[in-house]
This record gives structure tokens, C-alpha cells and sequence, in this order.
């Protein structure tokens, strides 16, 4: 938050004025609706609230997030909704095509690891990506949340659209195979 900001949100504080709500989320779309129950559904009885959990329920994966492998970049690529989605990064921030730099299965609190599933995007009048939805758990999250993401290069990590990717197994095809909203789309690069 610049200096400028923080300053003026305490004034307004002193003042008893309260900040502009931000503005209304658009409604998500009926196939996302149906994505959302969908998901409660196949996570009524999981036990904990890890991020990884739900992007392997969503595609019916078992395997274990240390073959996980860079797929399509969710912004440069409007991937399908329903599709399991991770930021790849290393834990200094640096791009990399393993999750978790390949040190590991995601550390909490760093911002350089997350997992969640495509919601759908949100978009200027001239259609350009501004954000991504995305539906997510997270360690206190009490059930599934949805969060958008903006597309933001000032923002740093798993609070940018721009580092979430596309899921592949270690043989290079998504994750899930056929089960994966994104099997056998063909993108143009």
C-alpha cells in the first residue's frame, strides 16, 4: 500500500468516514455456478484445507505434487472452467517449471505457492484479462472460497493472476488426463 494510501485511510479513520467499498464482482457464469457445487460436493468429508487437495479432487489425481510440471499460463491462455491451476514458482519468487521450485510440496505463507481451480476471468470492455477468479482452500478457509486475482505485475507471487499455470503430470499432459476440463485443447501460442 503507497504511503499516500495509508495515510488517507487513517484520516478518513479519524474522521469516522469509512473507505469506498470496492466494487461488486461481476456474477460468475452458470458453468462456473455448476463448478462451485460440484467442488463442495467432492469436498463434503475431506479432512484439512490444503490448496493441493482441491486441485487434485477437481480432475480425480492421486499422484503427489512433486511430479507437478508447468502447463499454459492462465492469463496468456483462457483455460476452461474447472481446471487446476498452480503458481510455479521457487521460494525466492523465481519462475520454475516445478511446483514449489521442486523443493517440496508448497510451503504456506510465502506467497510463492498456491493451488486452486479455475472459476472464470474477468474482463475489460475490449476483452482484455484483468483478473482471474479462481475457487480455492487454504489452511483456515473452513470450505471452499472463491477469490479473484487481478492481473497486476506490481503484486508479487500468488496475489498475481499472472503466476498461476496450468497443471501437467510428469508425463507432460495435464493433470488428470481426460478428466481435466483443458485435455486435448489445442491453444495457439
Amino acid at each position: 500500500m503507497s504511503r499516500a494510501r495509508a495515510i488517507g485511510r487513517r484520516l478518513n479513520a479519524v474522521l469516522g468516514r469509512s473507505a469506498p467499498a470496492a466494487p461488486p464482482a461481476p456474477p460468475m457464469p452458470e458453468e462456473a455456478l455448476a463448478q462451485e457445487a460440484r467442488l463442495r460436493r467432492l469436498l463434503a468429508g475431506q479432512a484439512g484445507e490444503e490448496c493441493v487437495v482441491l486441485a487434485k479432487l477437481a480432475v480425480g489425481d492421486d499422484g503427489t505434487v512433486r511430479t507437478w510440471r508447468r502447463g499454459l499460463n492462465a492469463v496468456a491462455h483462457r483455460l476452461p472452467t474447472g481446471t487446476p491451476v498452480a503458481t510455479f514458482l521457487d521460494r525466492q519468487g523465481g519462475d520454475s517449471p516445478l511446483y514449489d521450485g521442486g523443493e517440496g510440496v508448497g510451503i504456506s505463507g510465502n506467497f510463492t505457492t498456491h493451488a486452486a481451480v479455475v472459476s472464470d476471468y474477468l474482463c475489460d470492455a475490449a476483452g482484455v484479462v484483468t483478473a482471474l477468479r479462481l475457487f480455492e482452500v487454504y489452511p483456515g478457509s473452513r470450505g471452499l472460497r472463491k477469490r479473484i486475482y487481478p492481473v497486476d505485475d506490481g503484486l508479487f507471487g500468488t496475489r498475481n493472476a499472472r503466476a498461476y499455470h496450468a497443471i501437467n503430470g510428469p508425463d507432460g499432459q495435464v493433470l488428470g488426463g481426460a478428466a481435466n476440463p483443458c485435455f486435448g485443447l489445442v491453444f495457439r501460442v
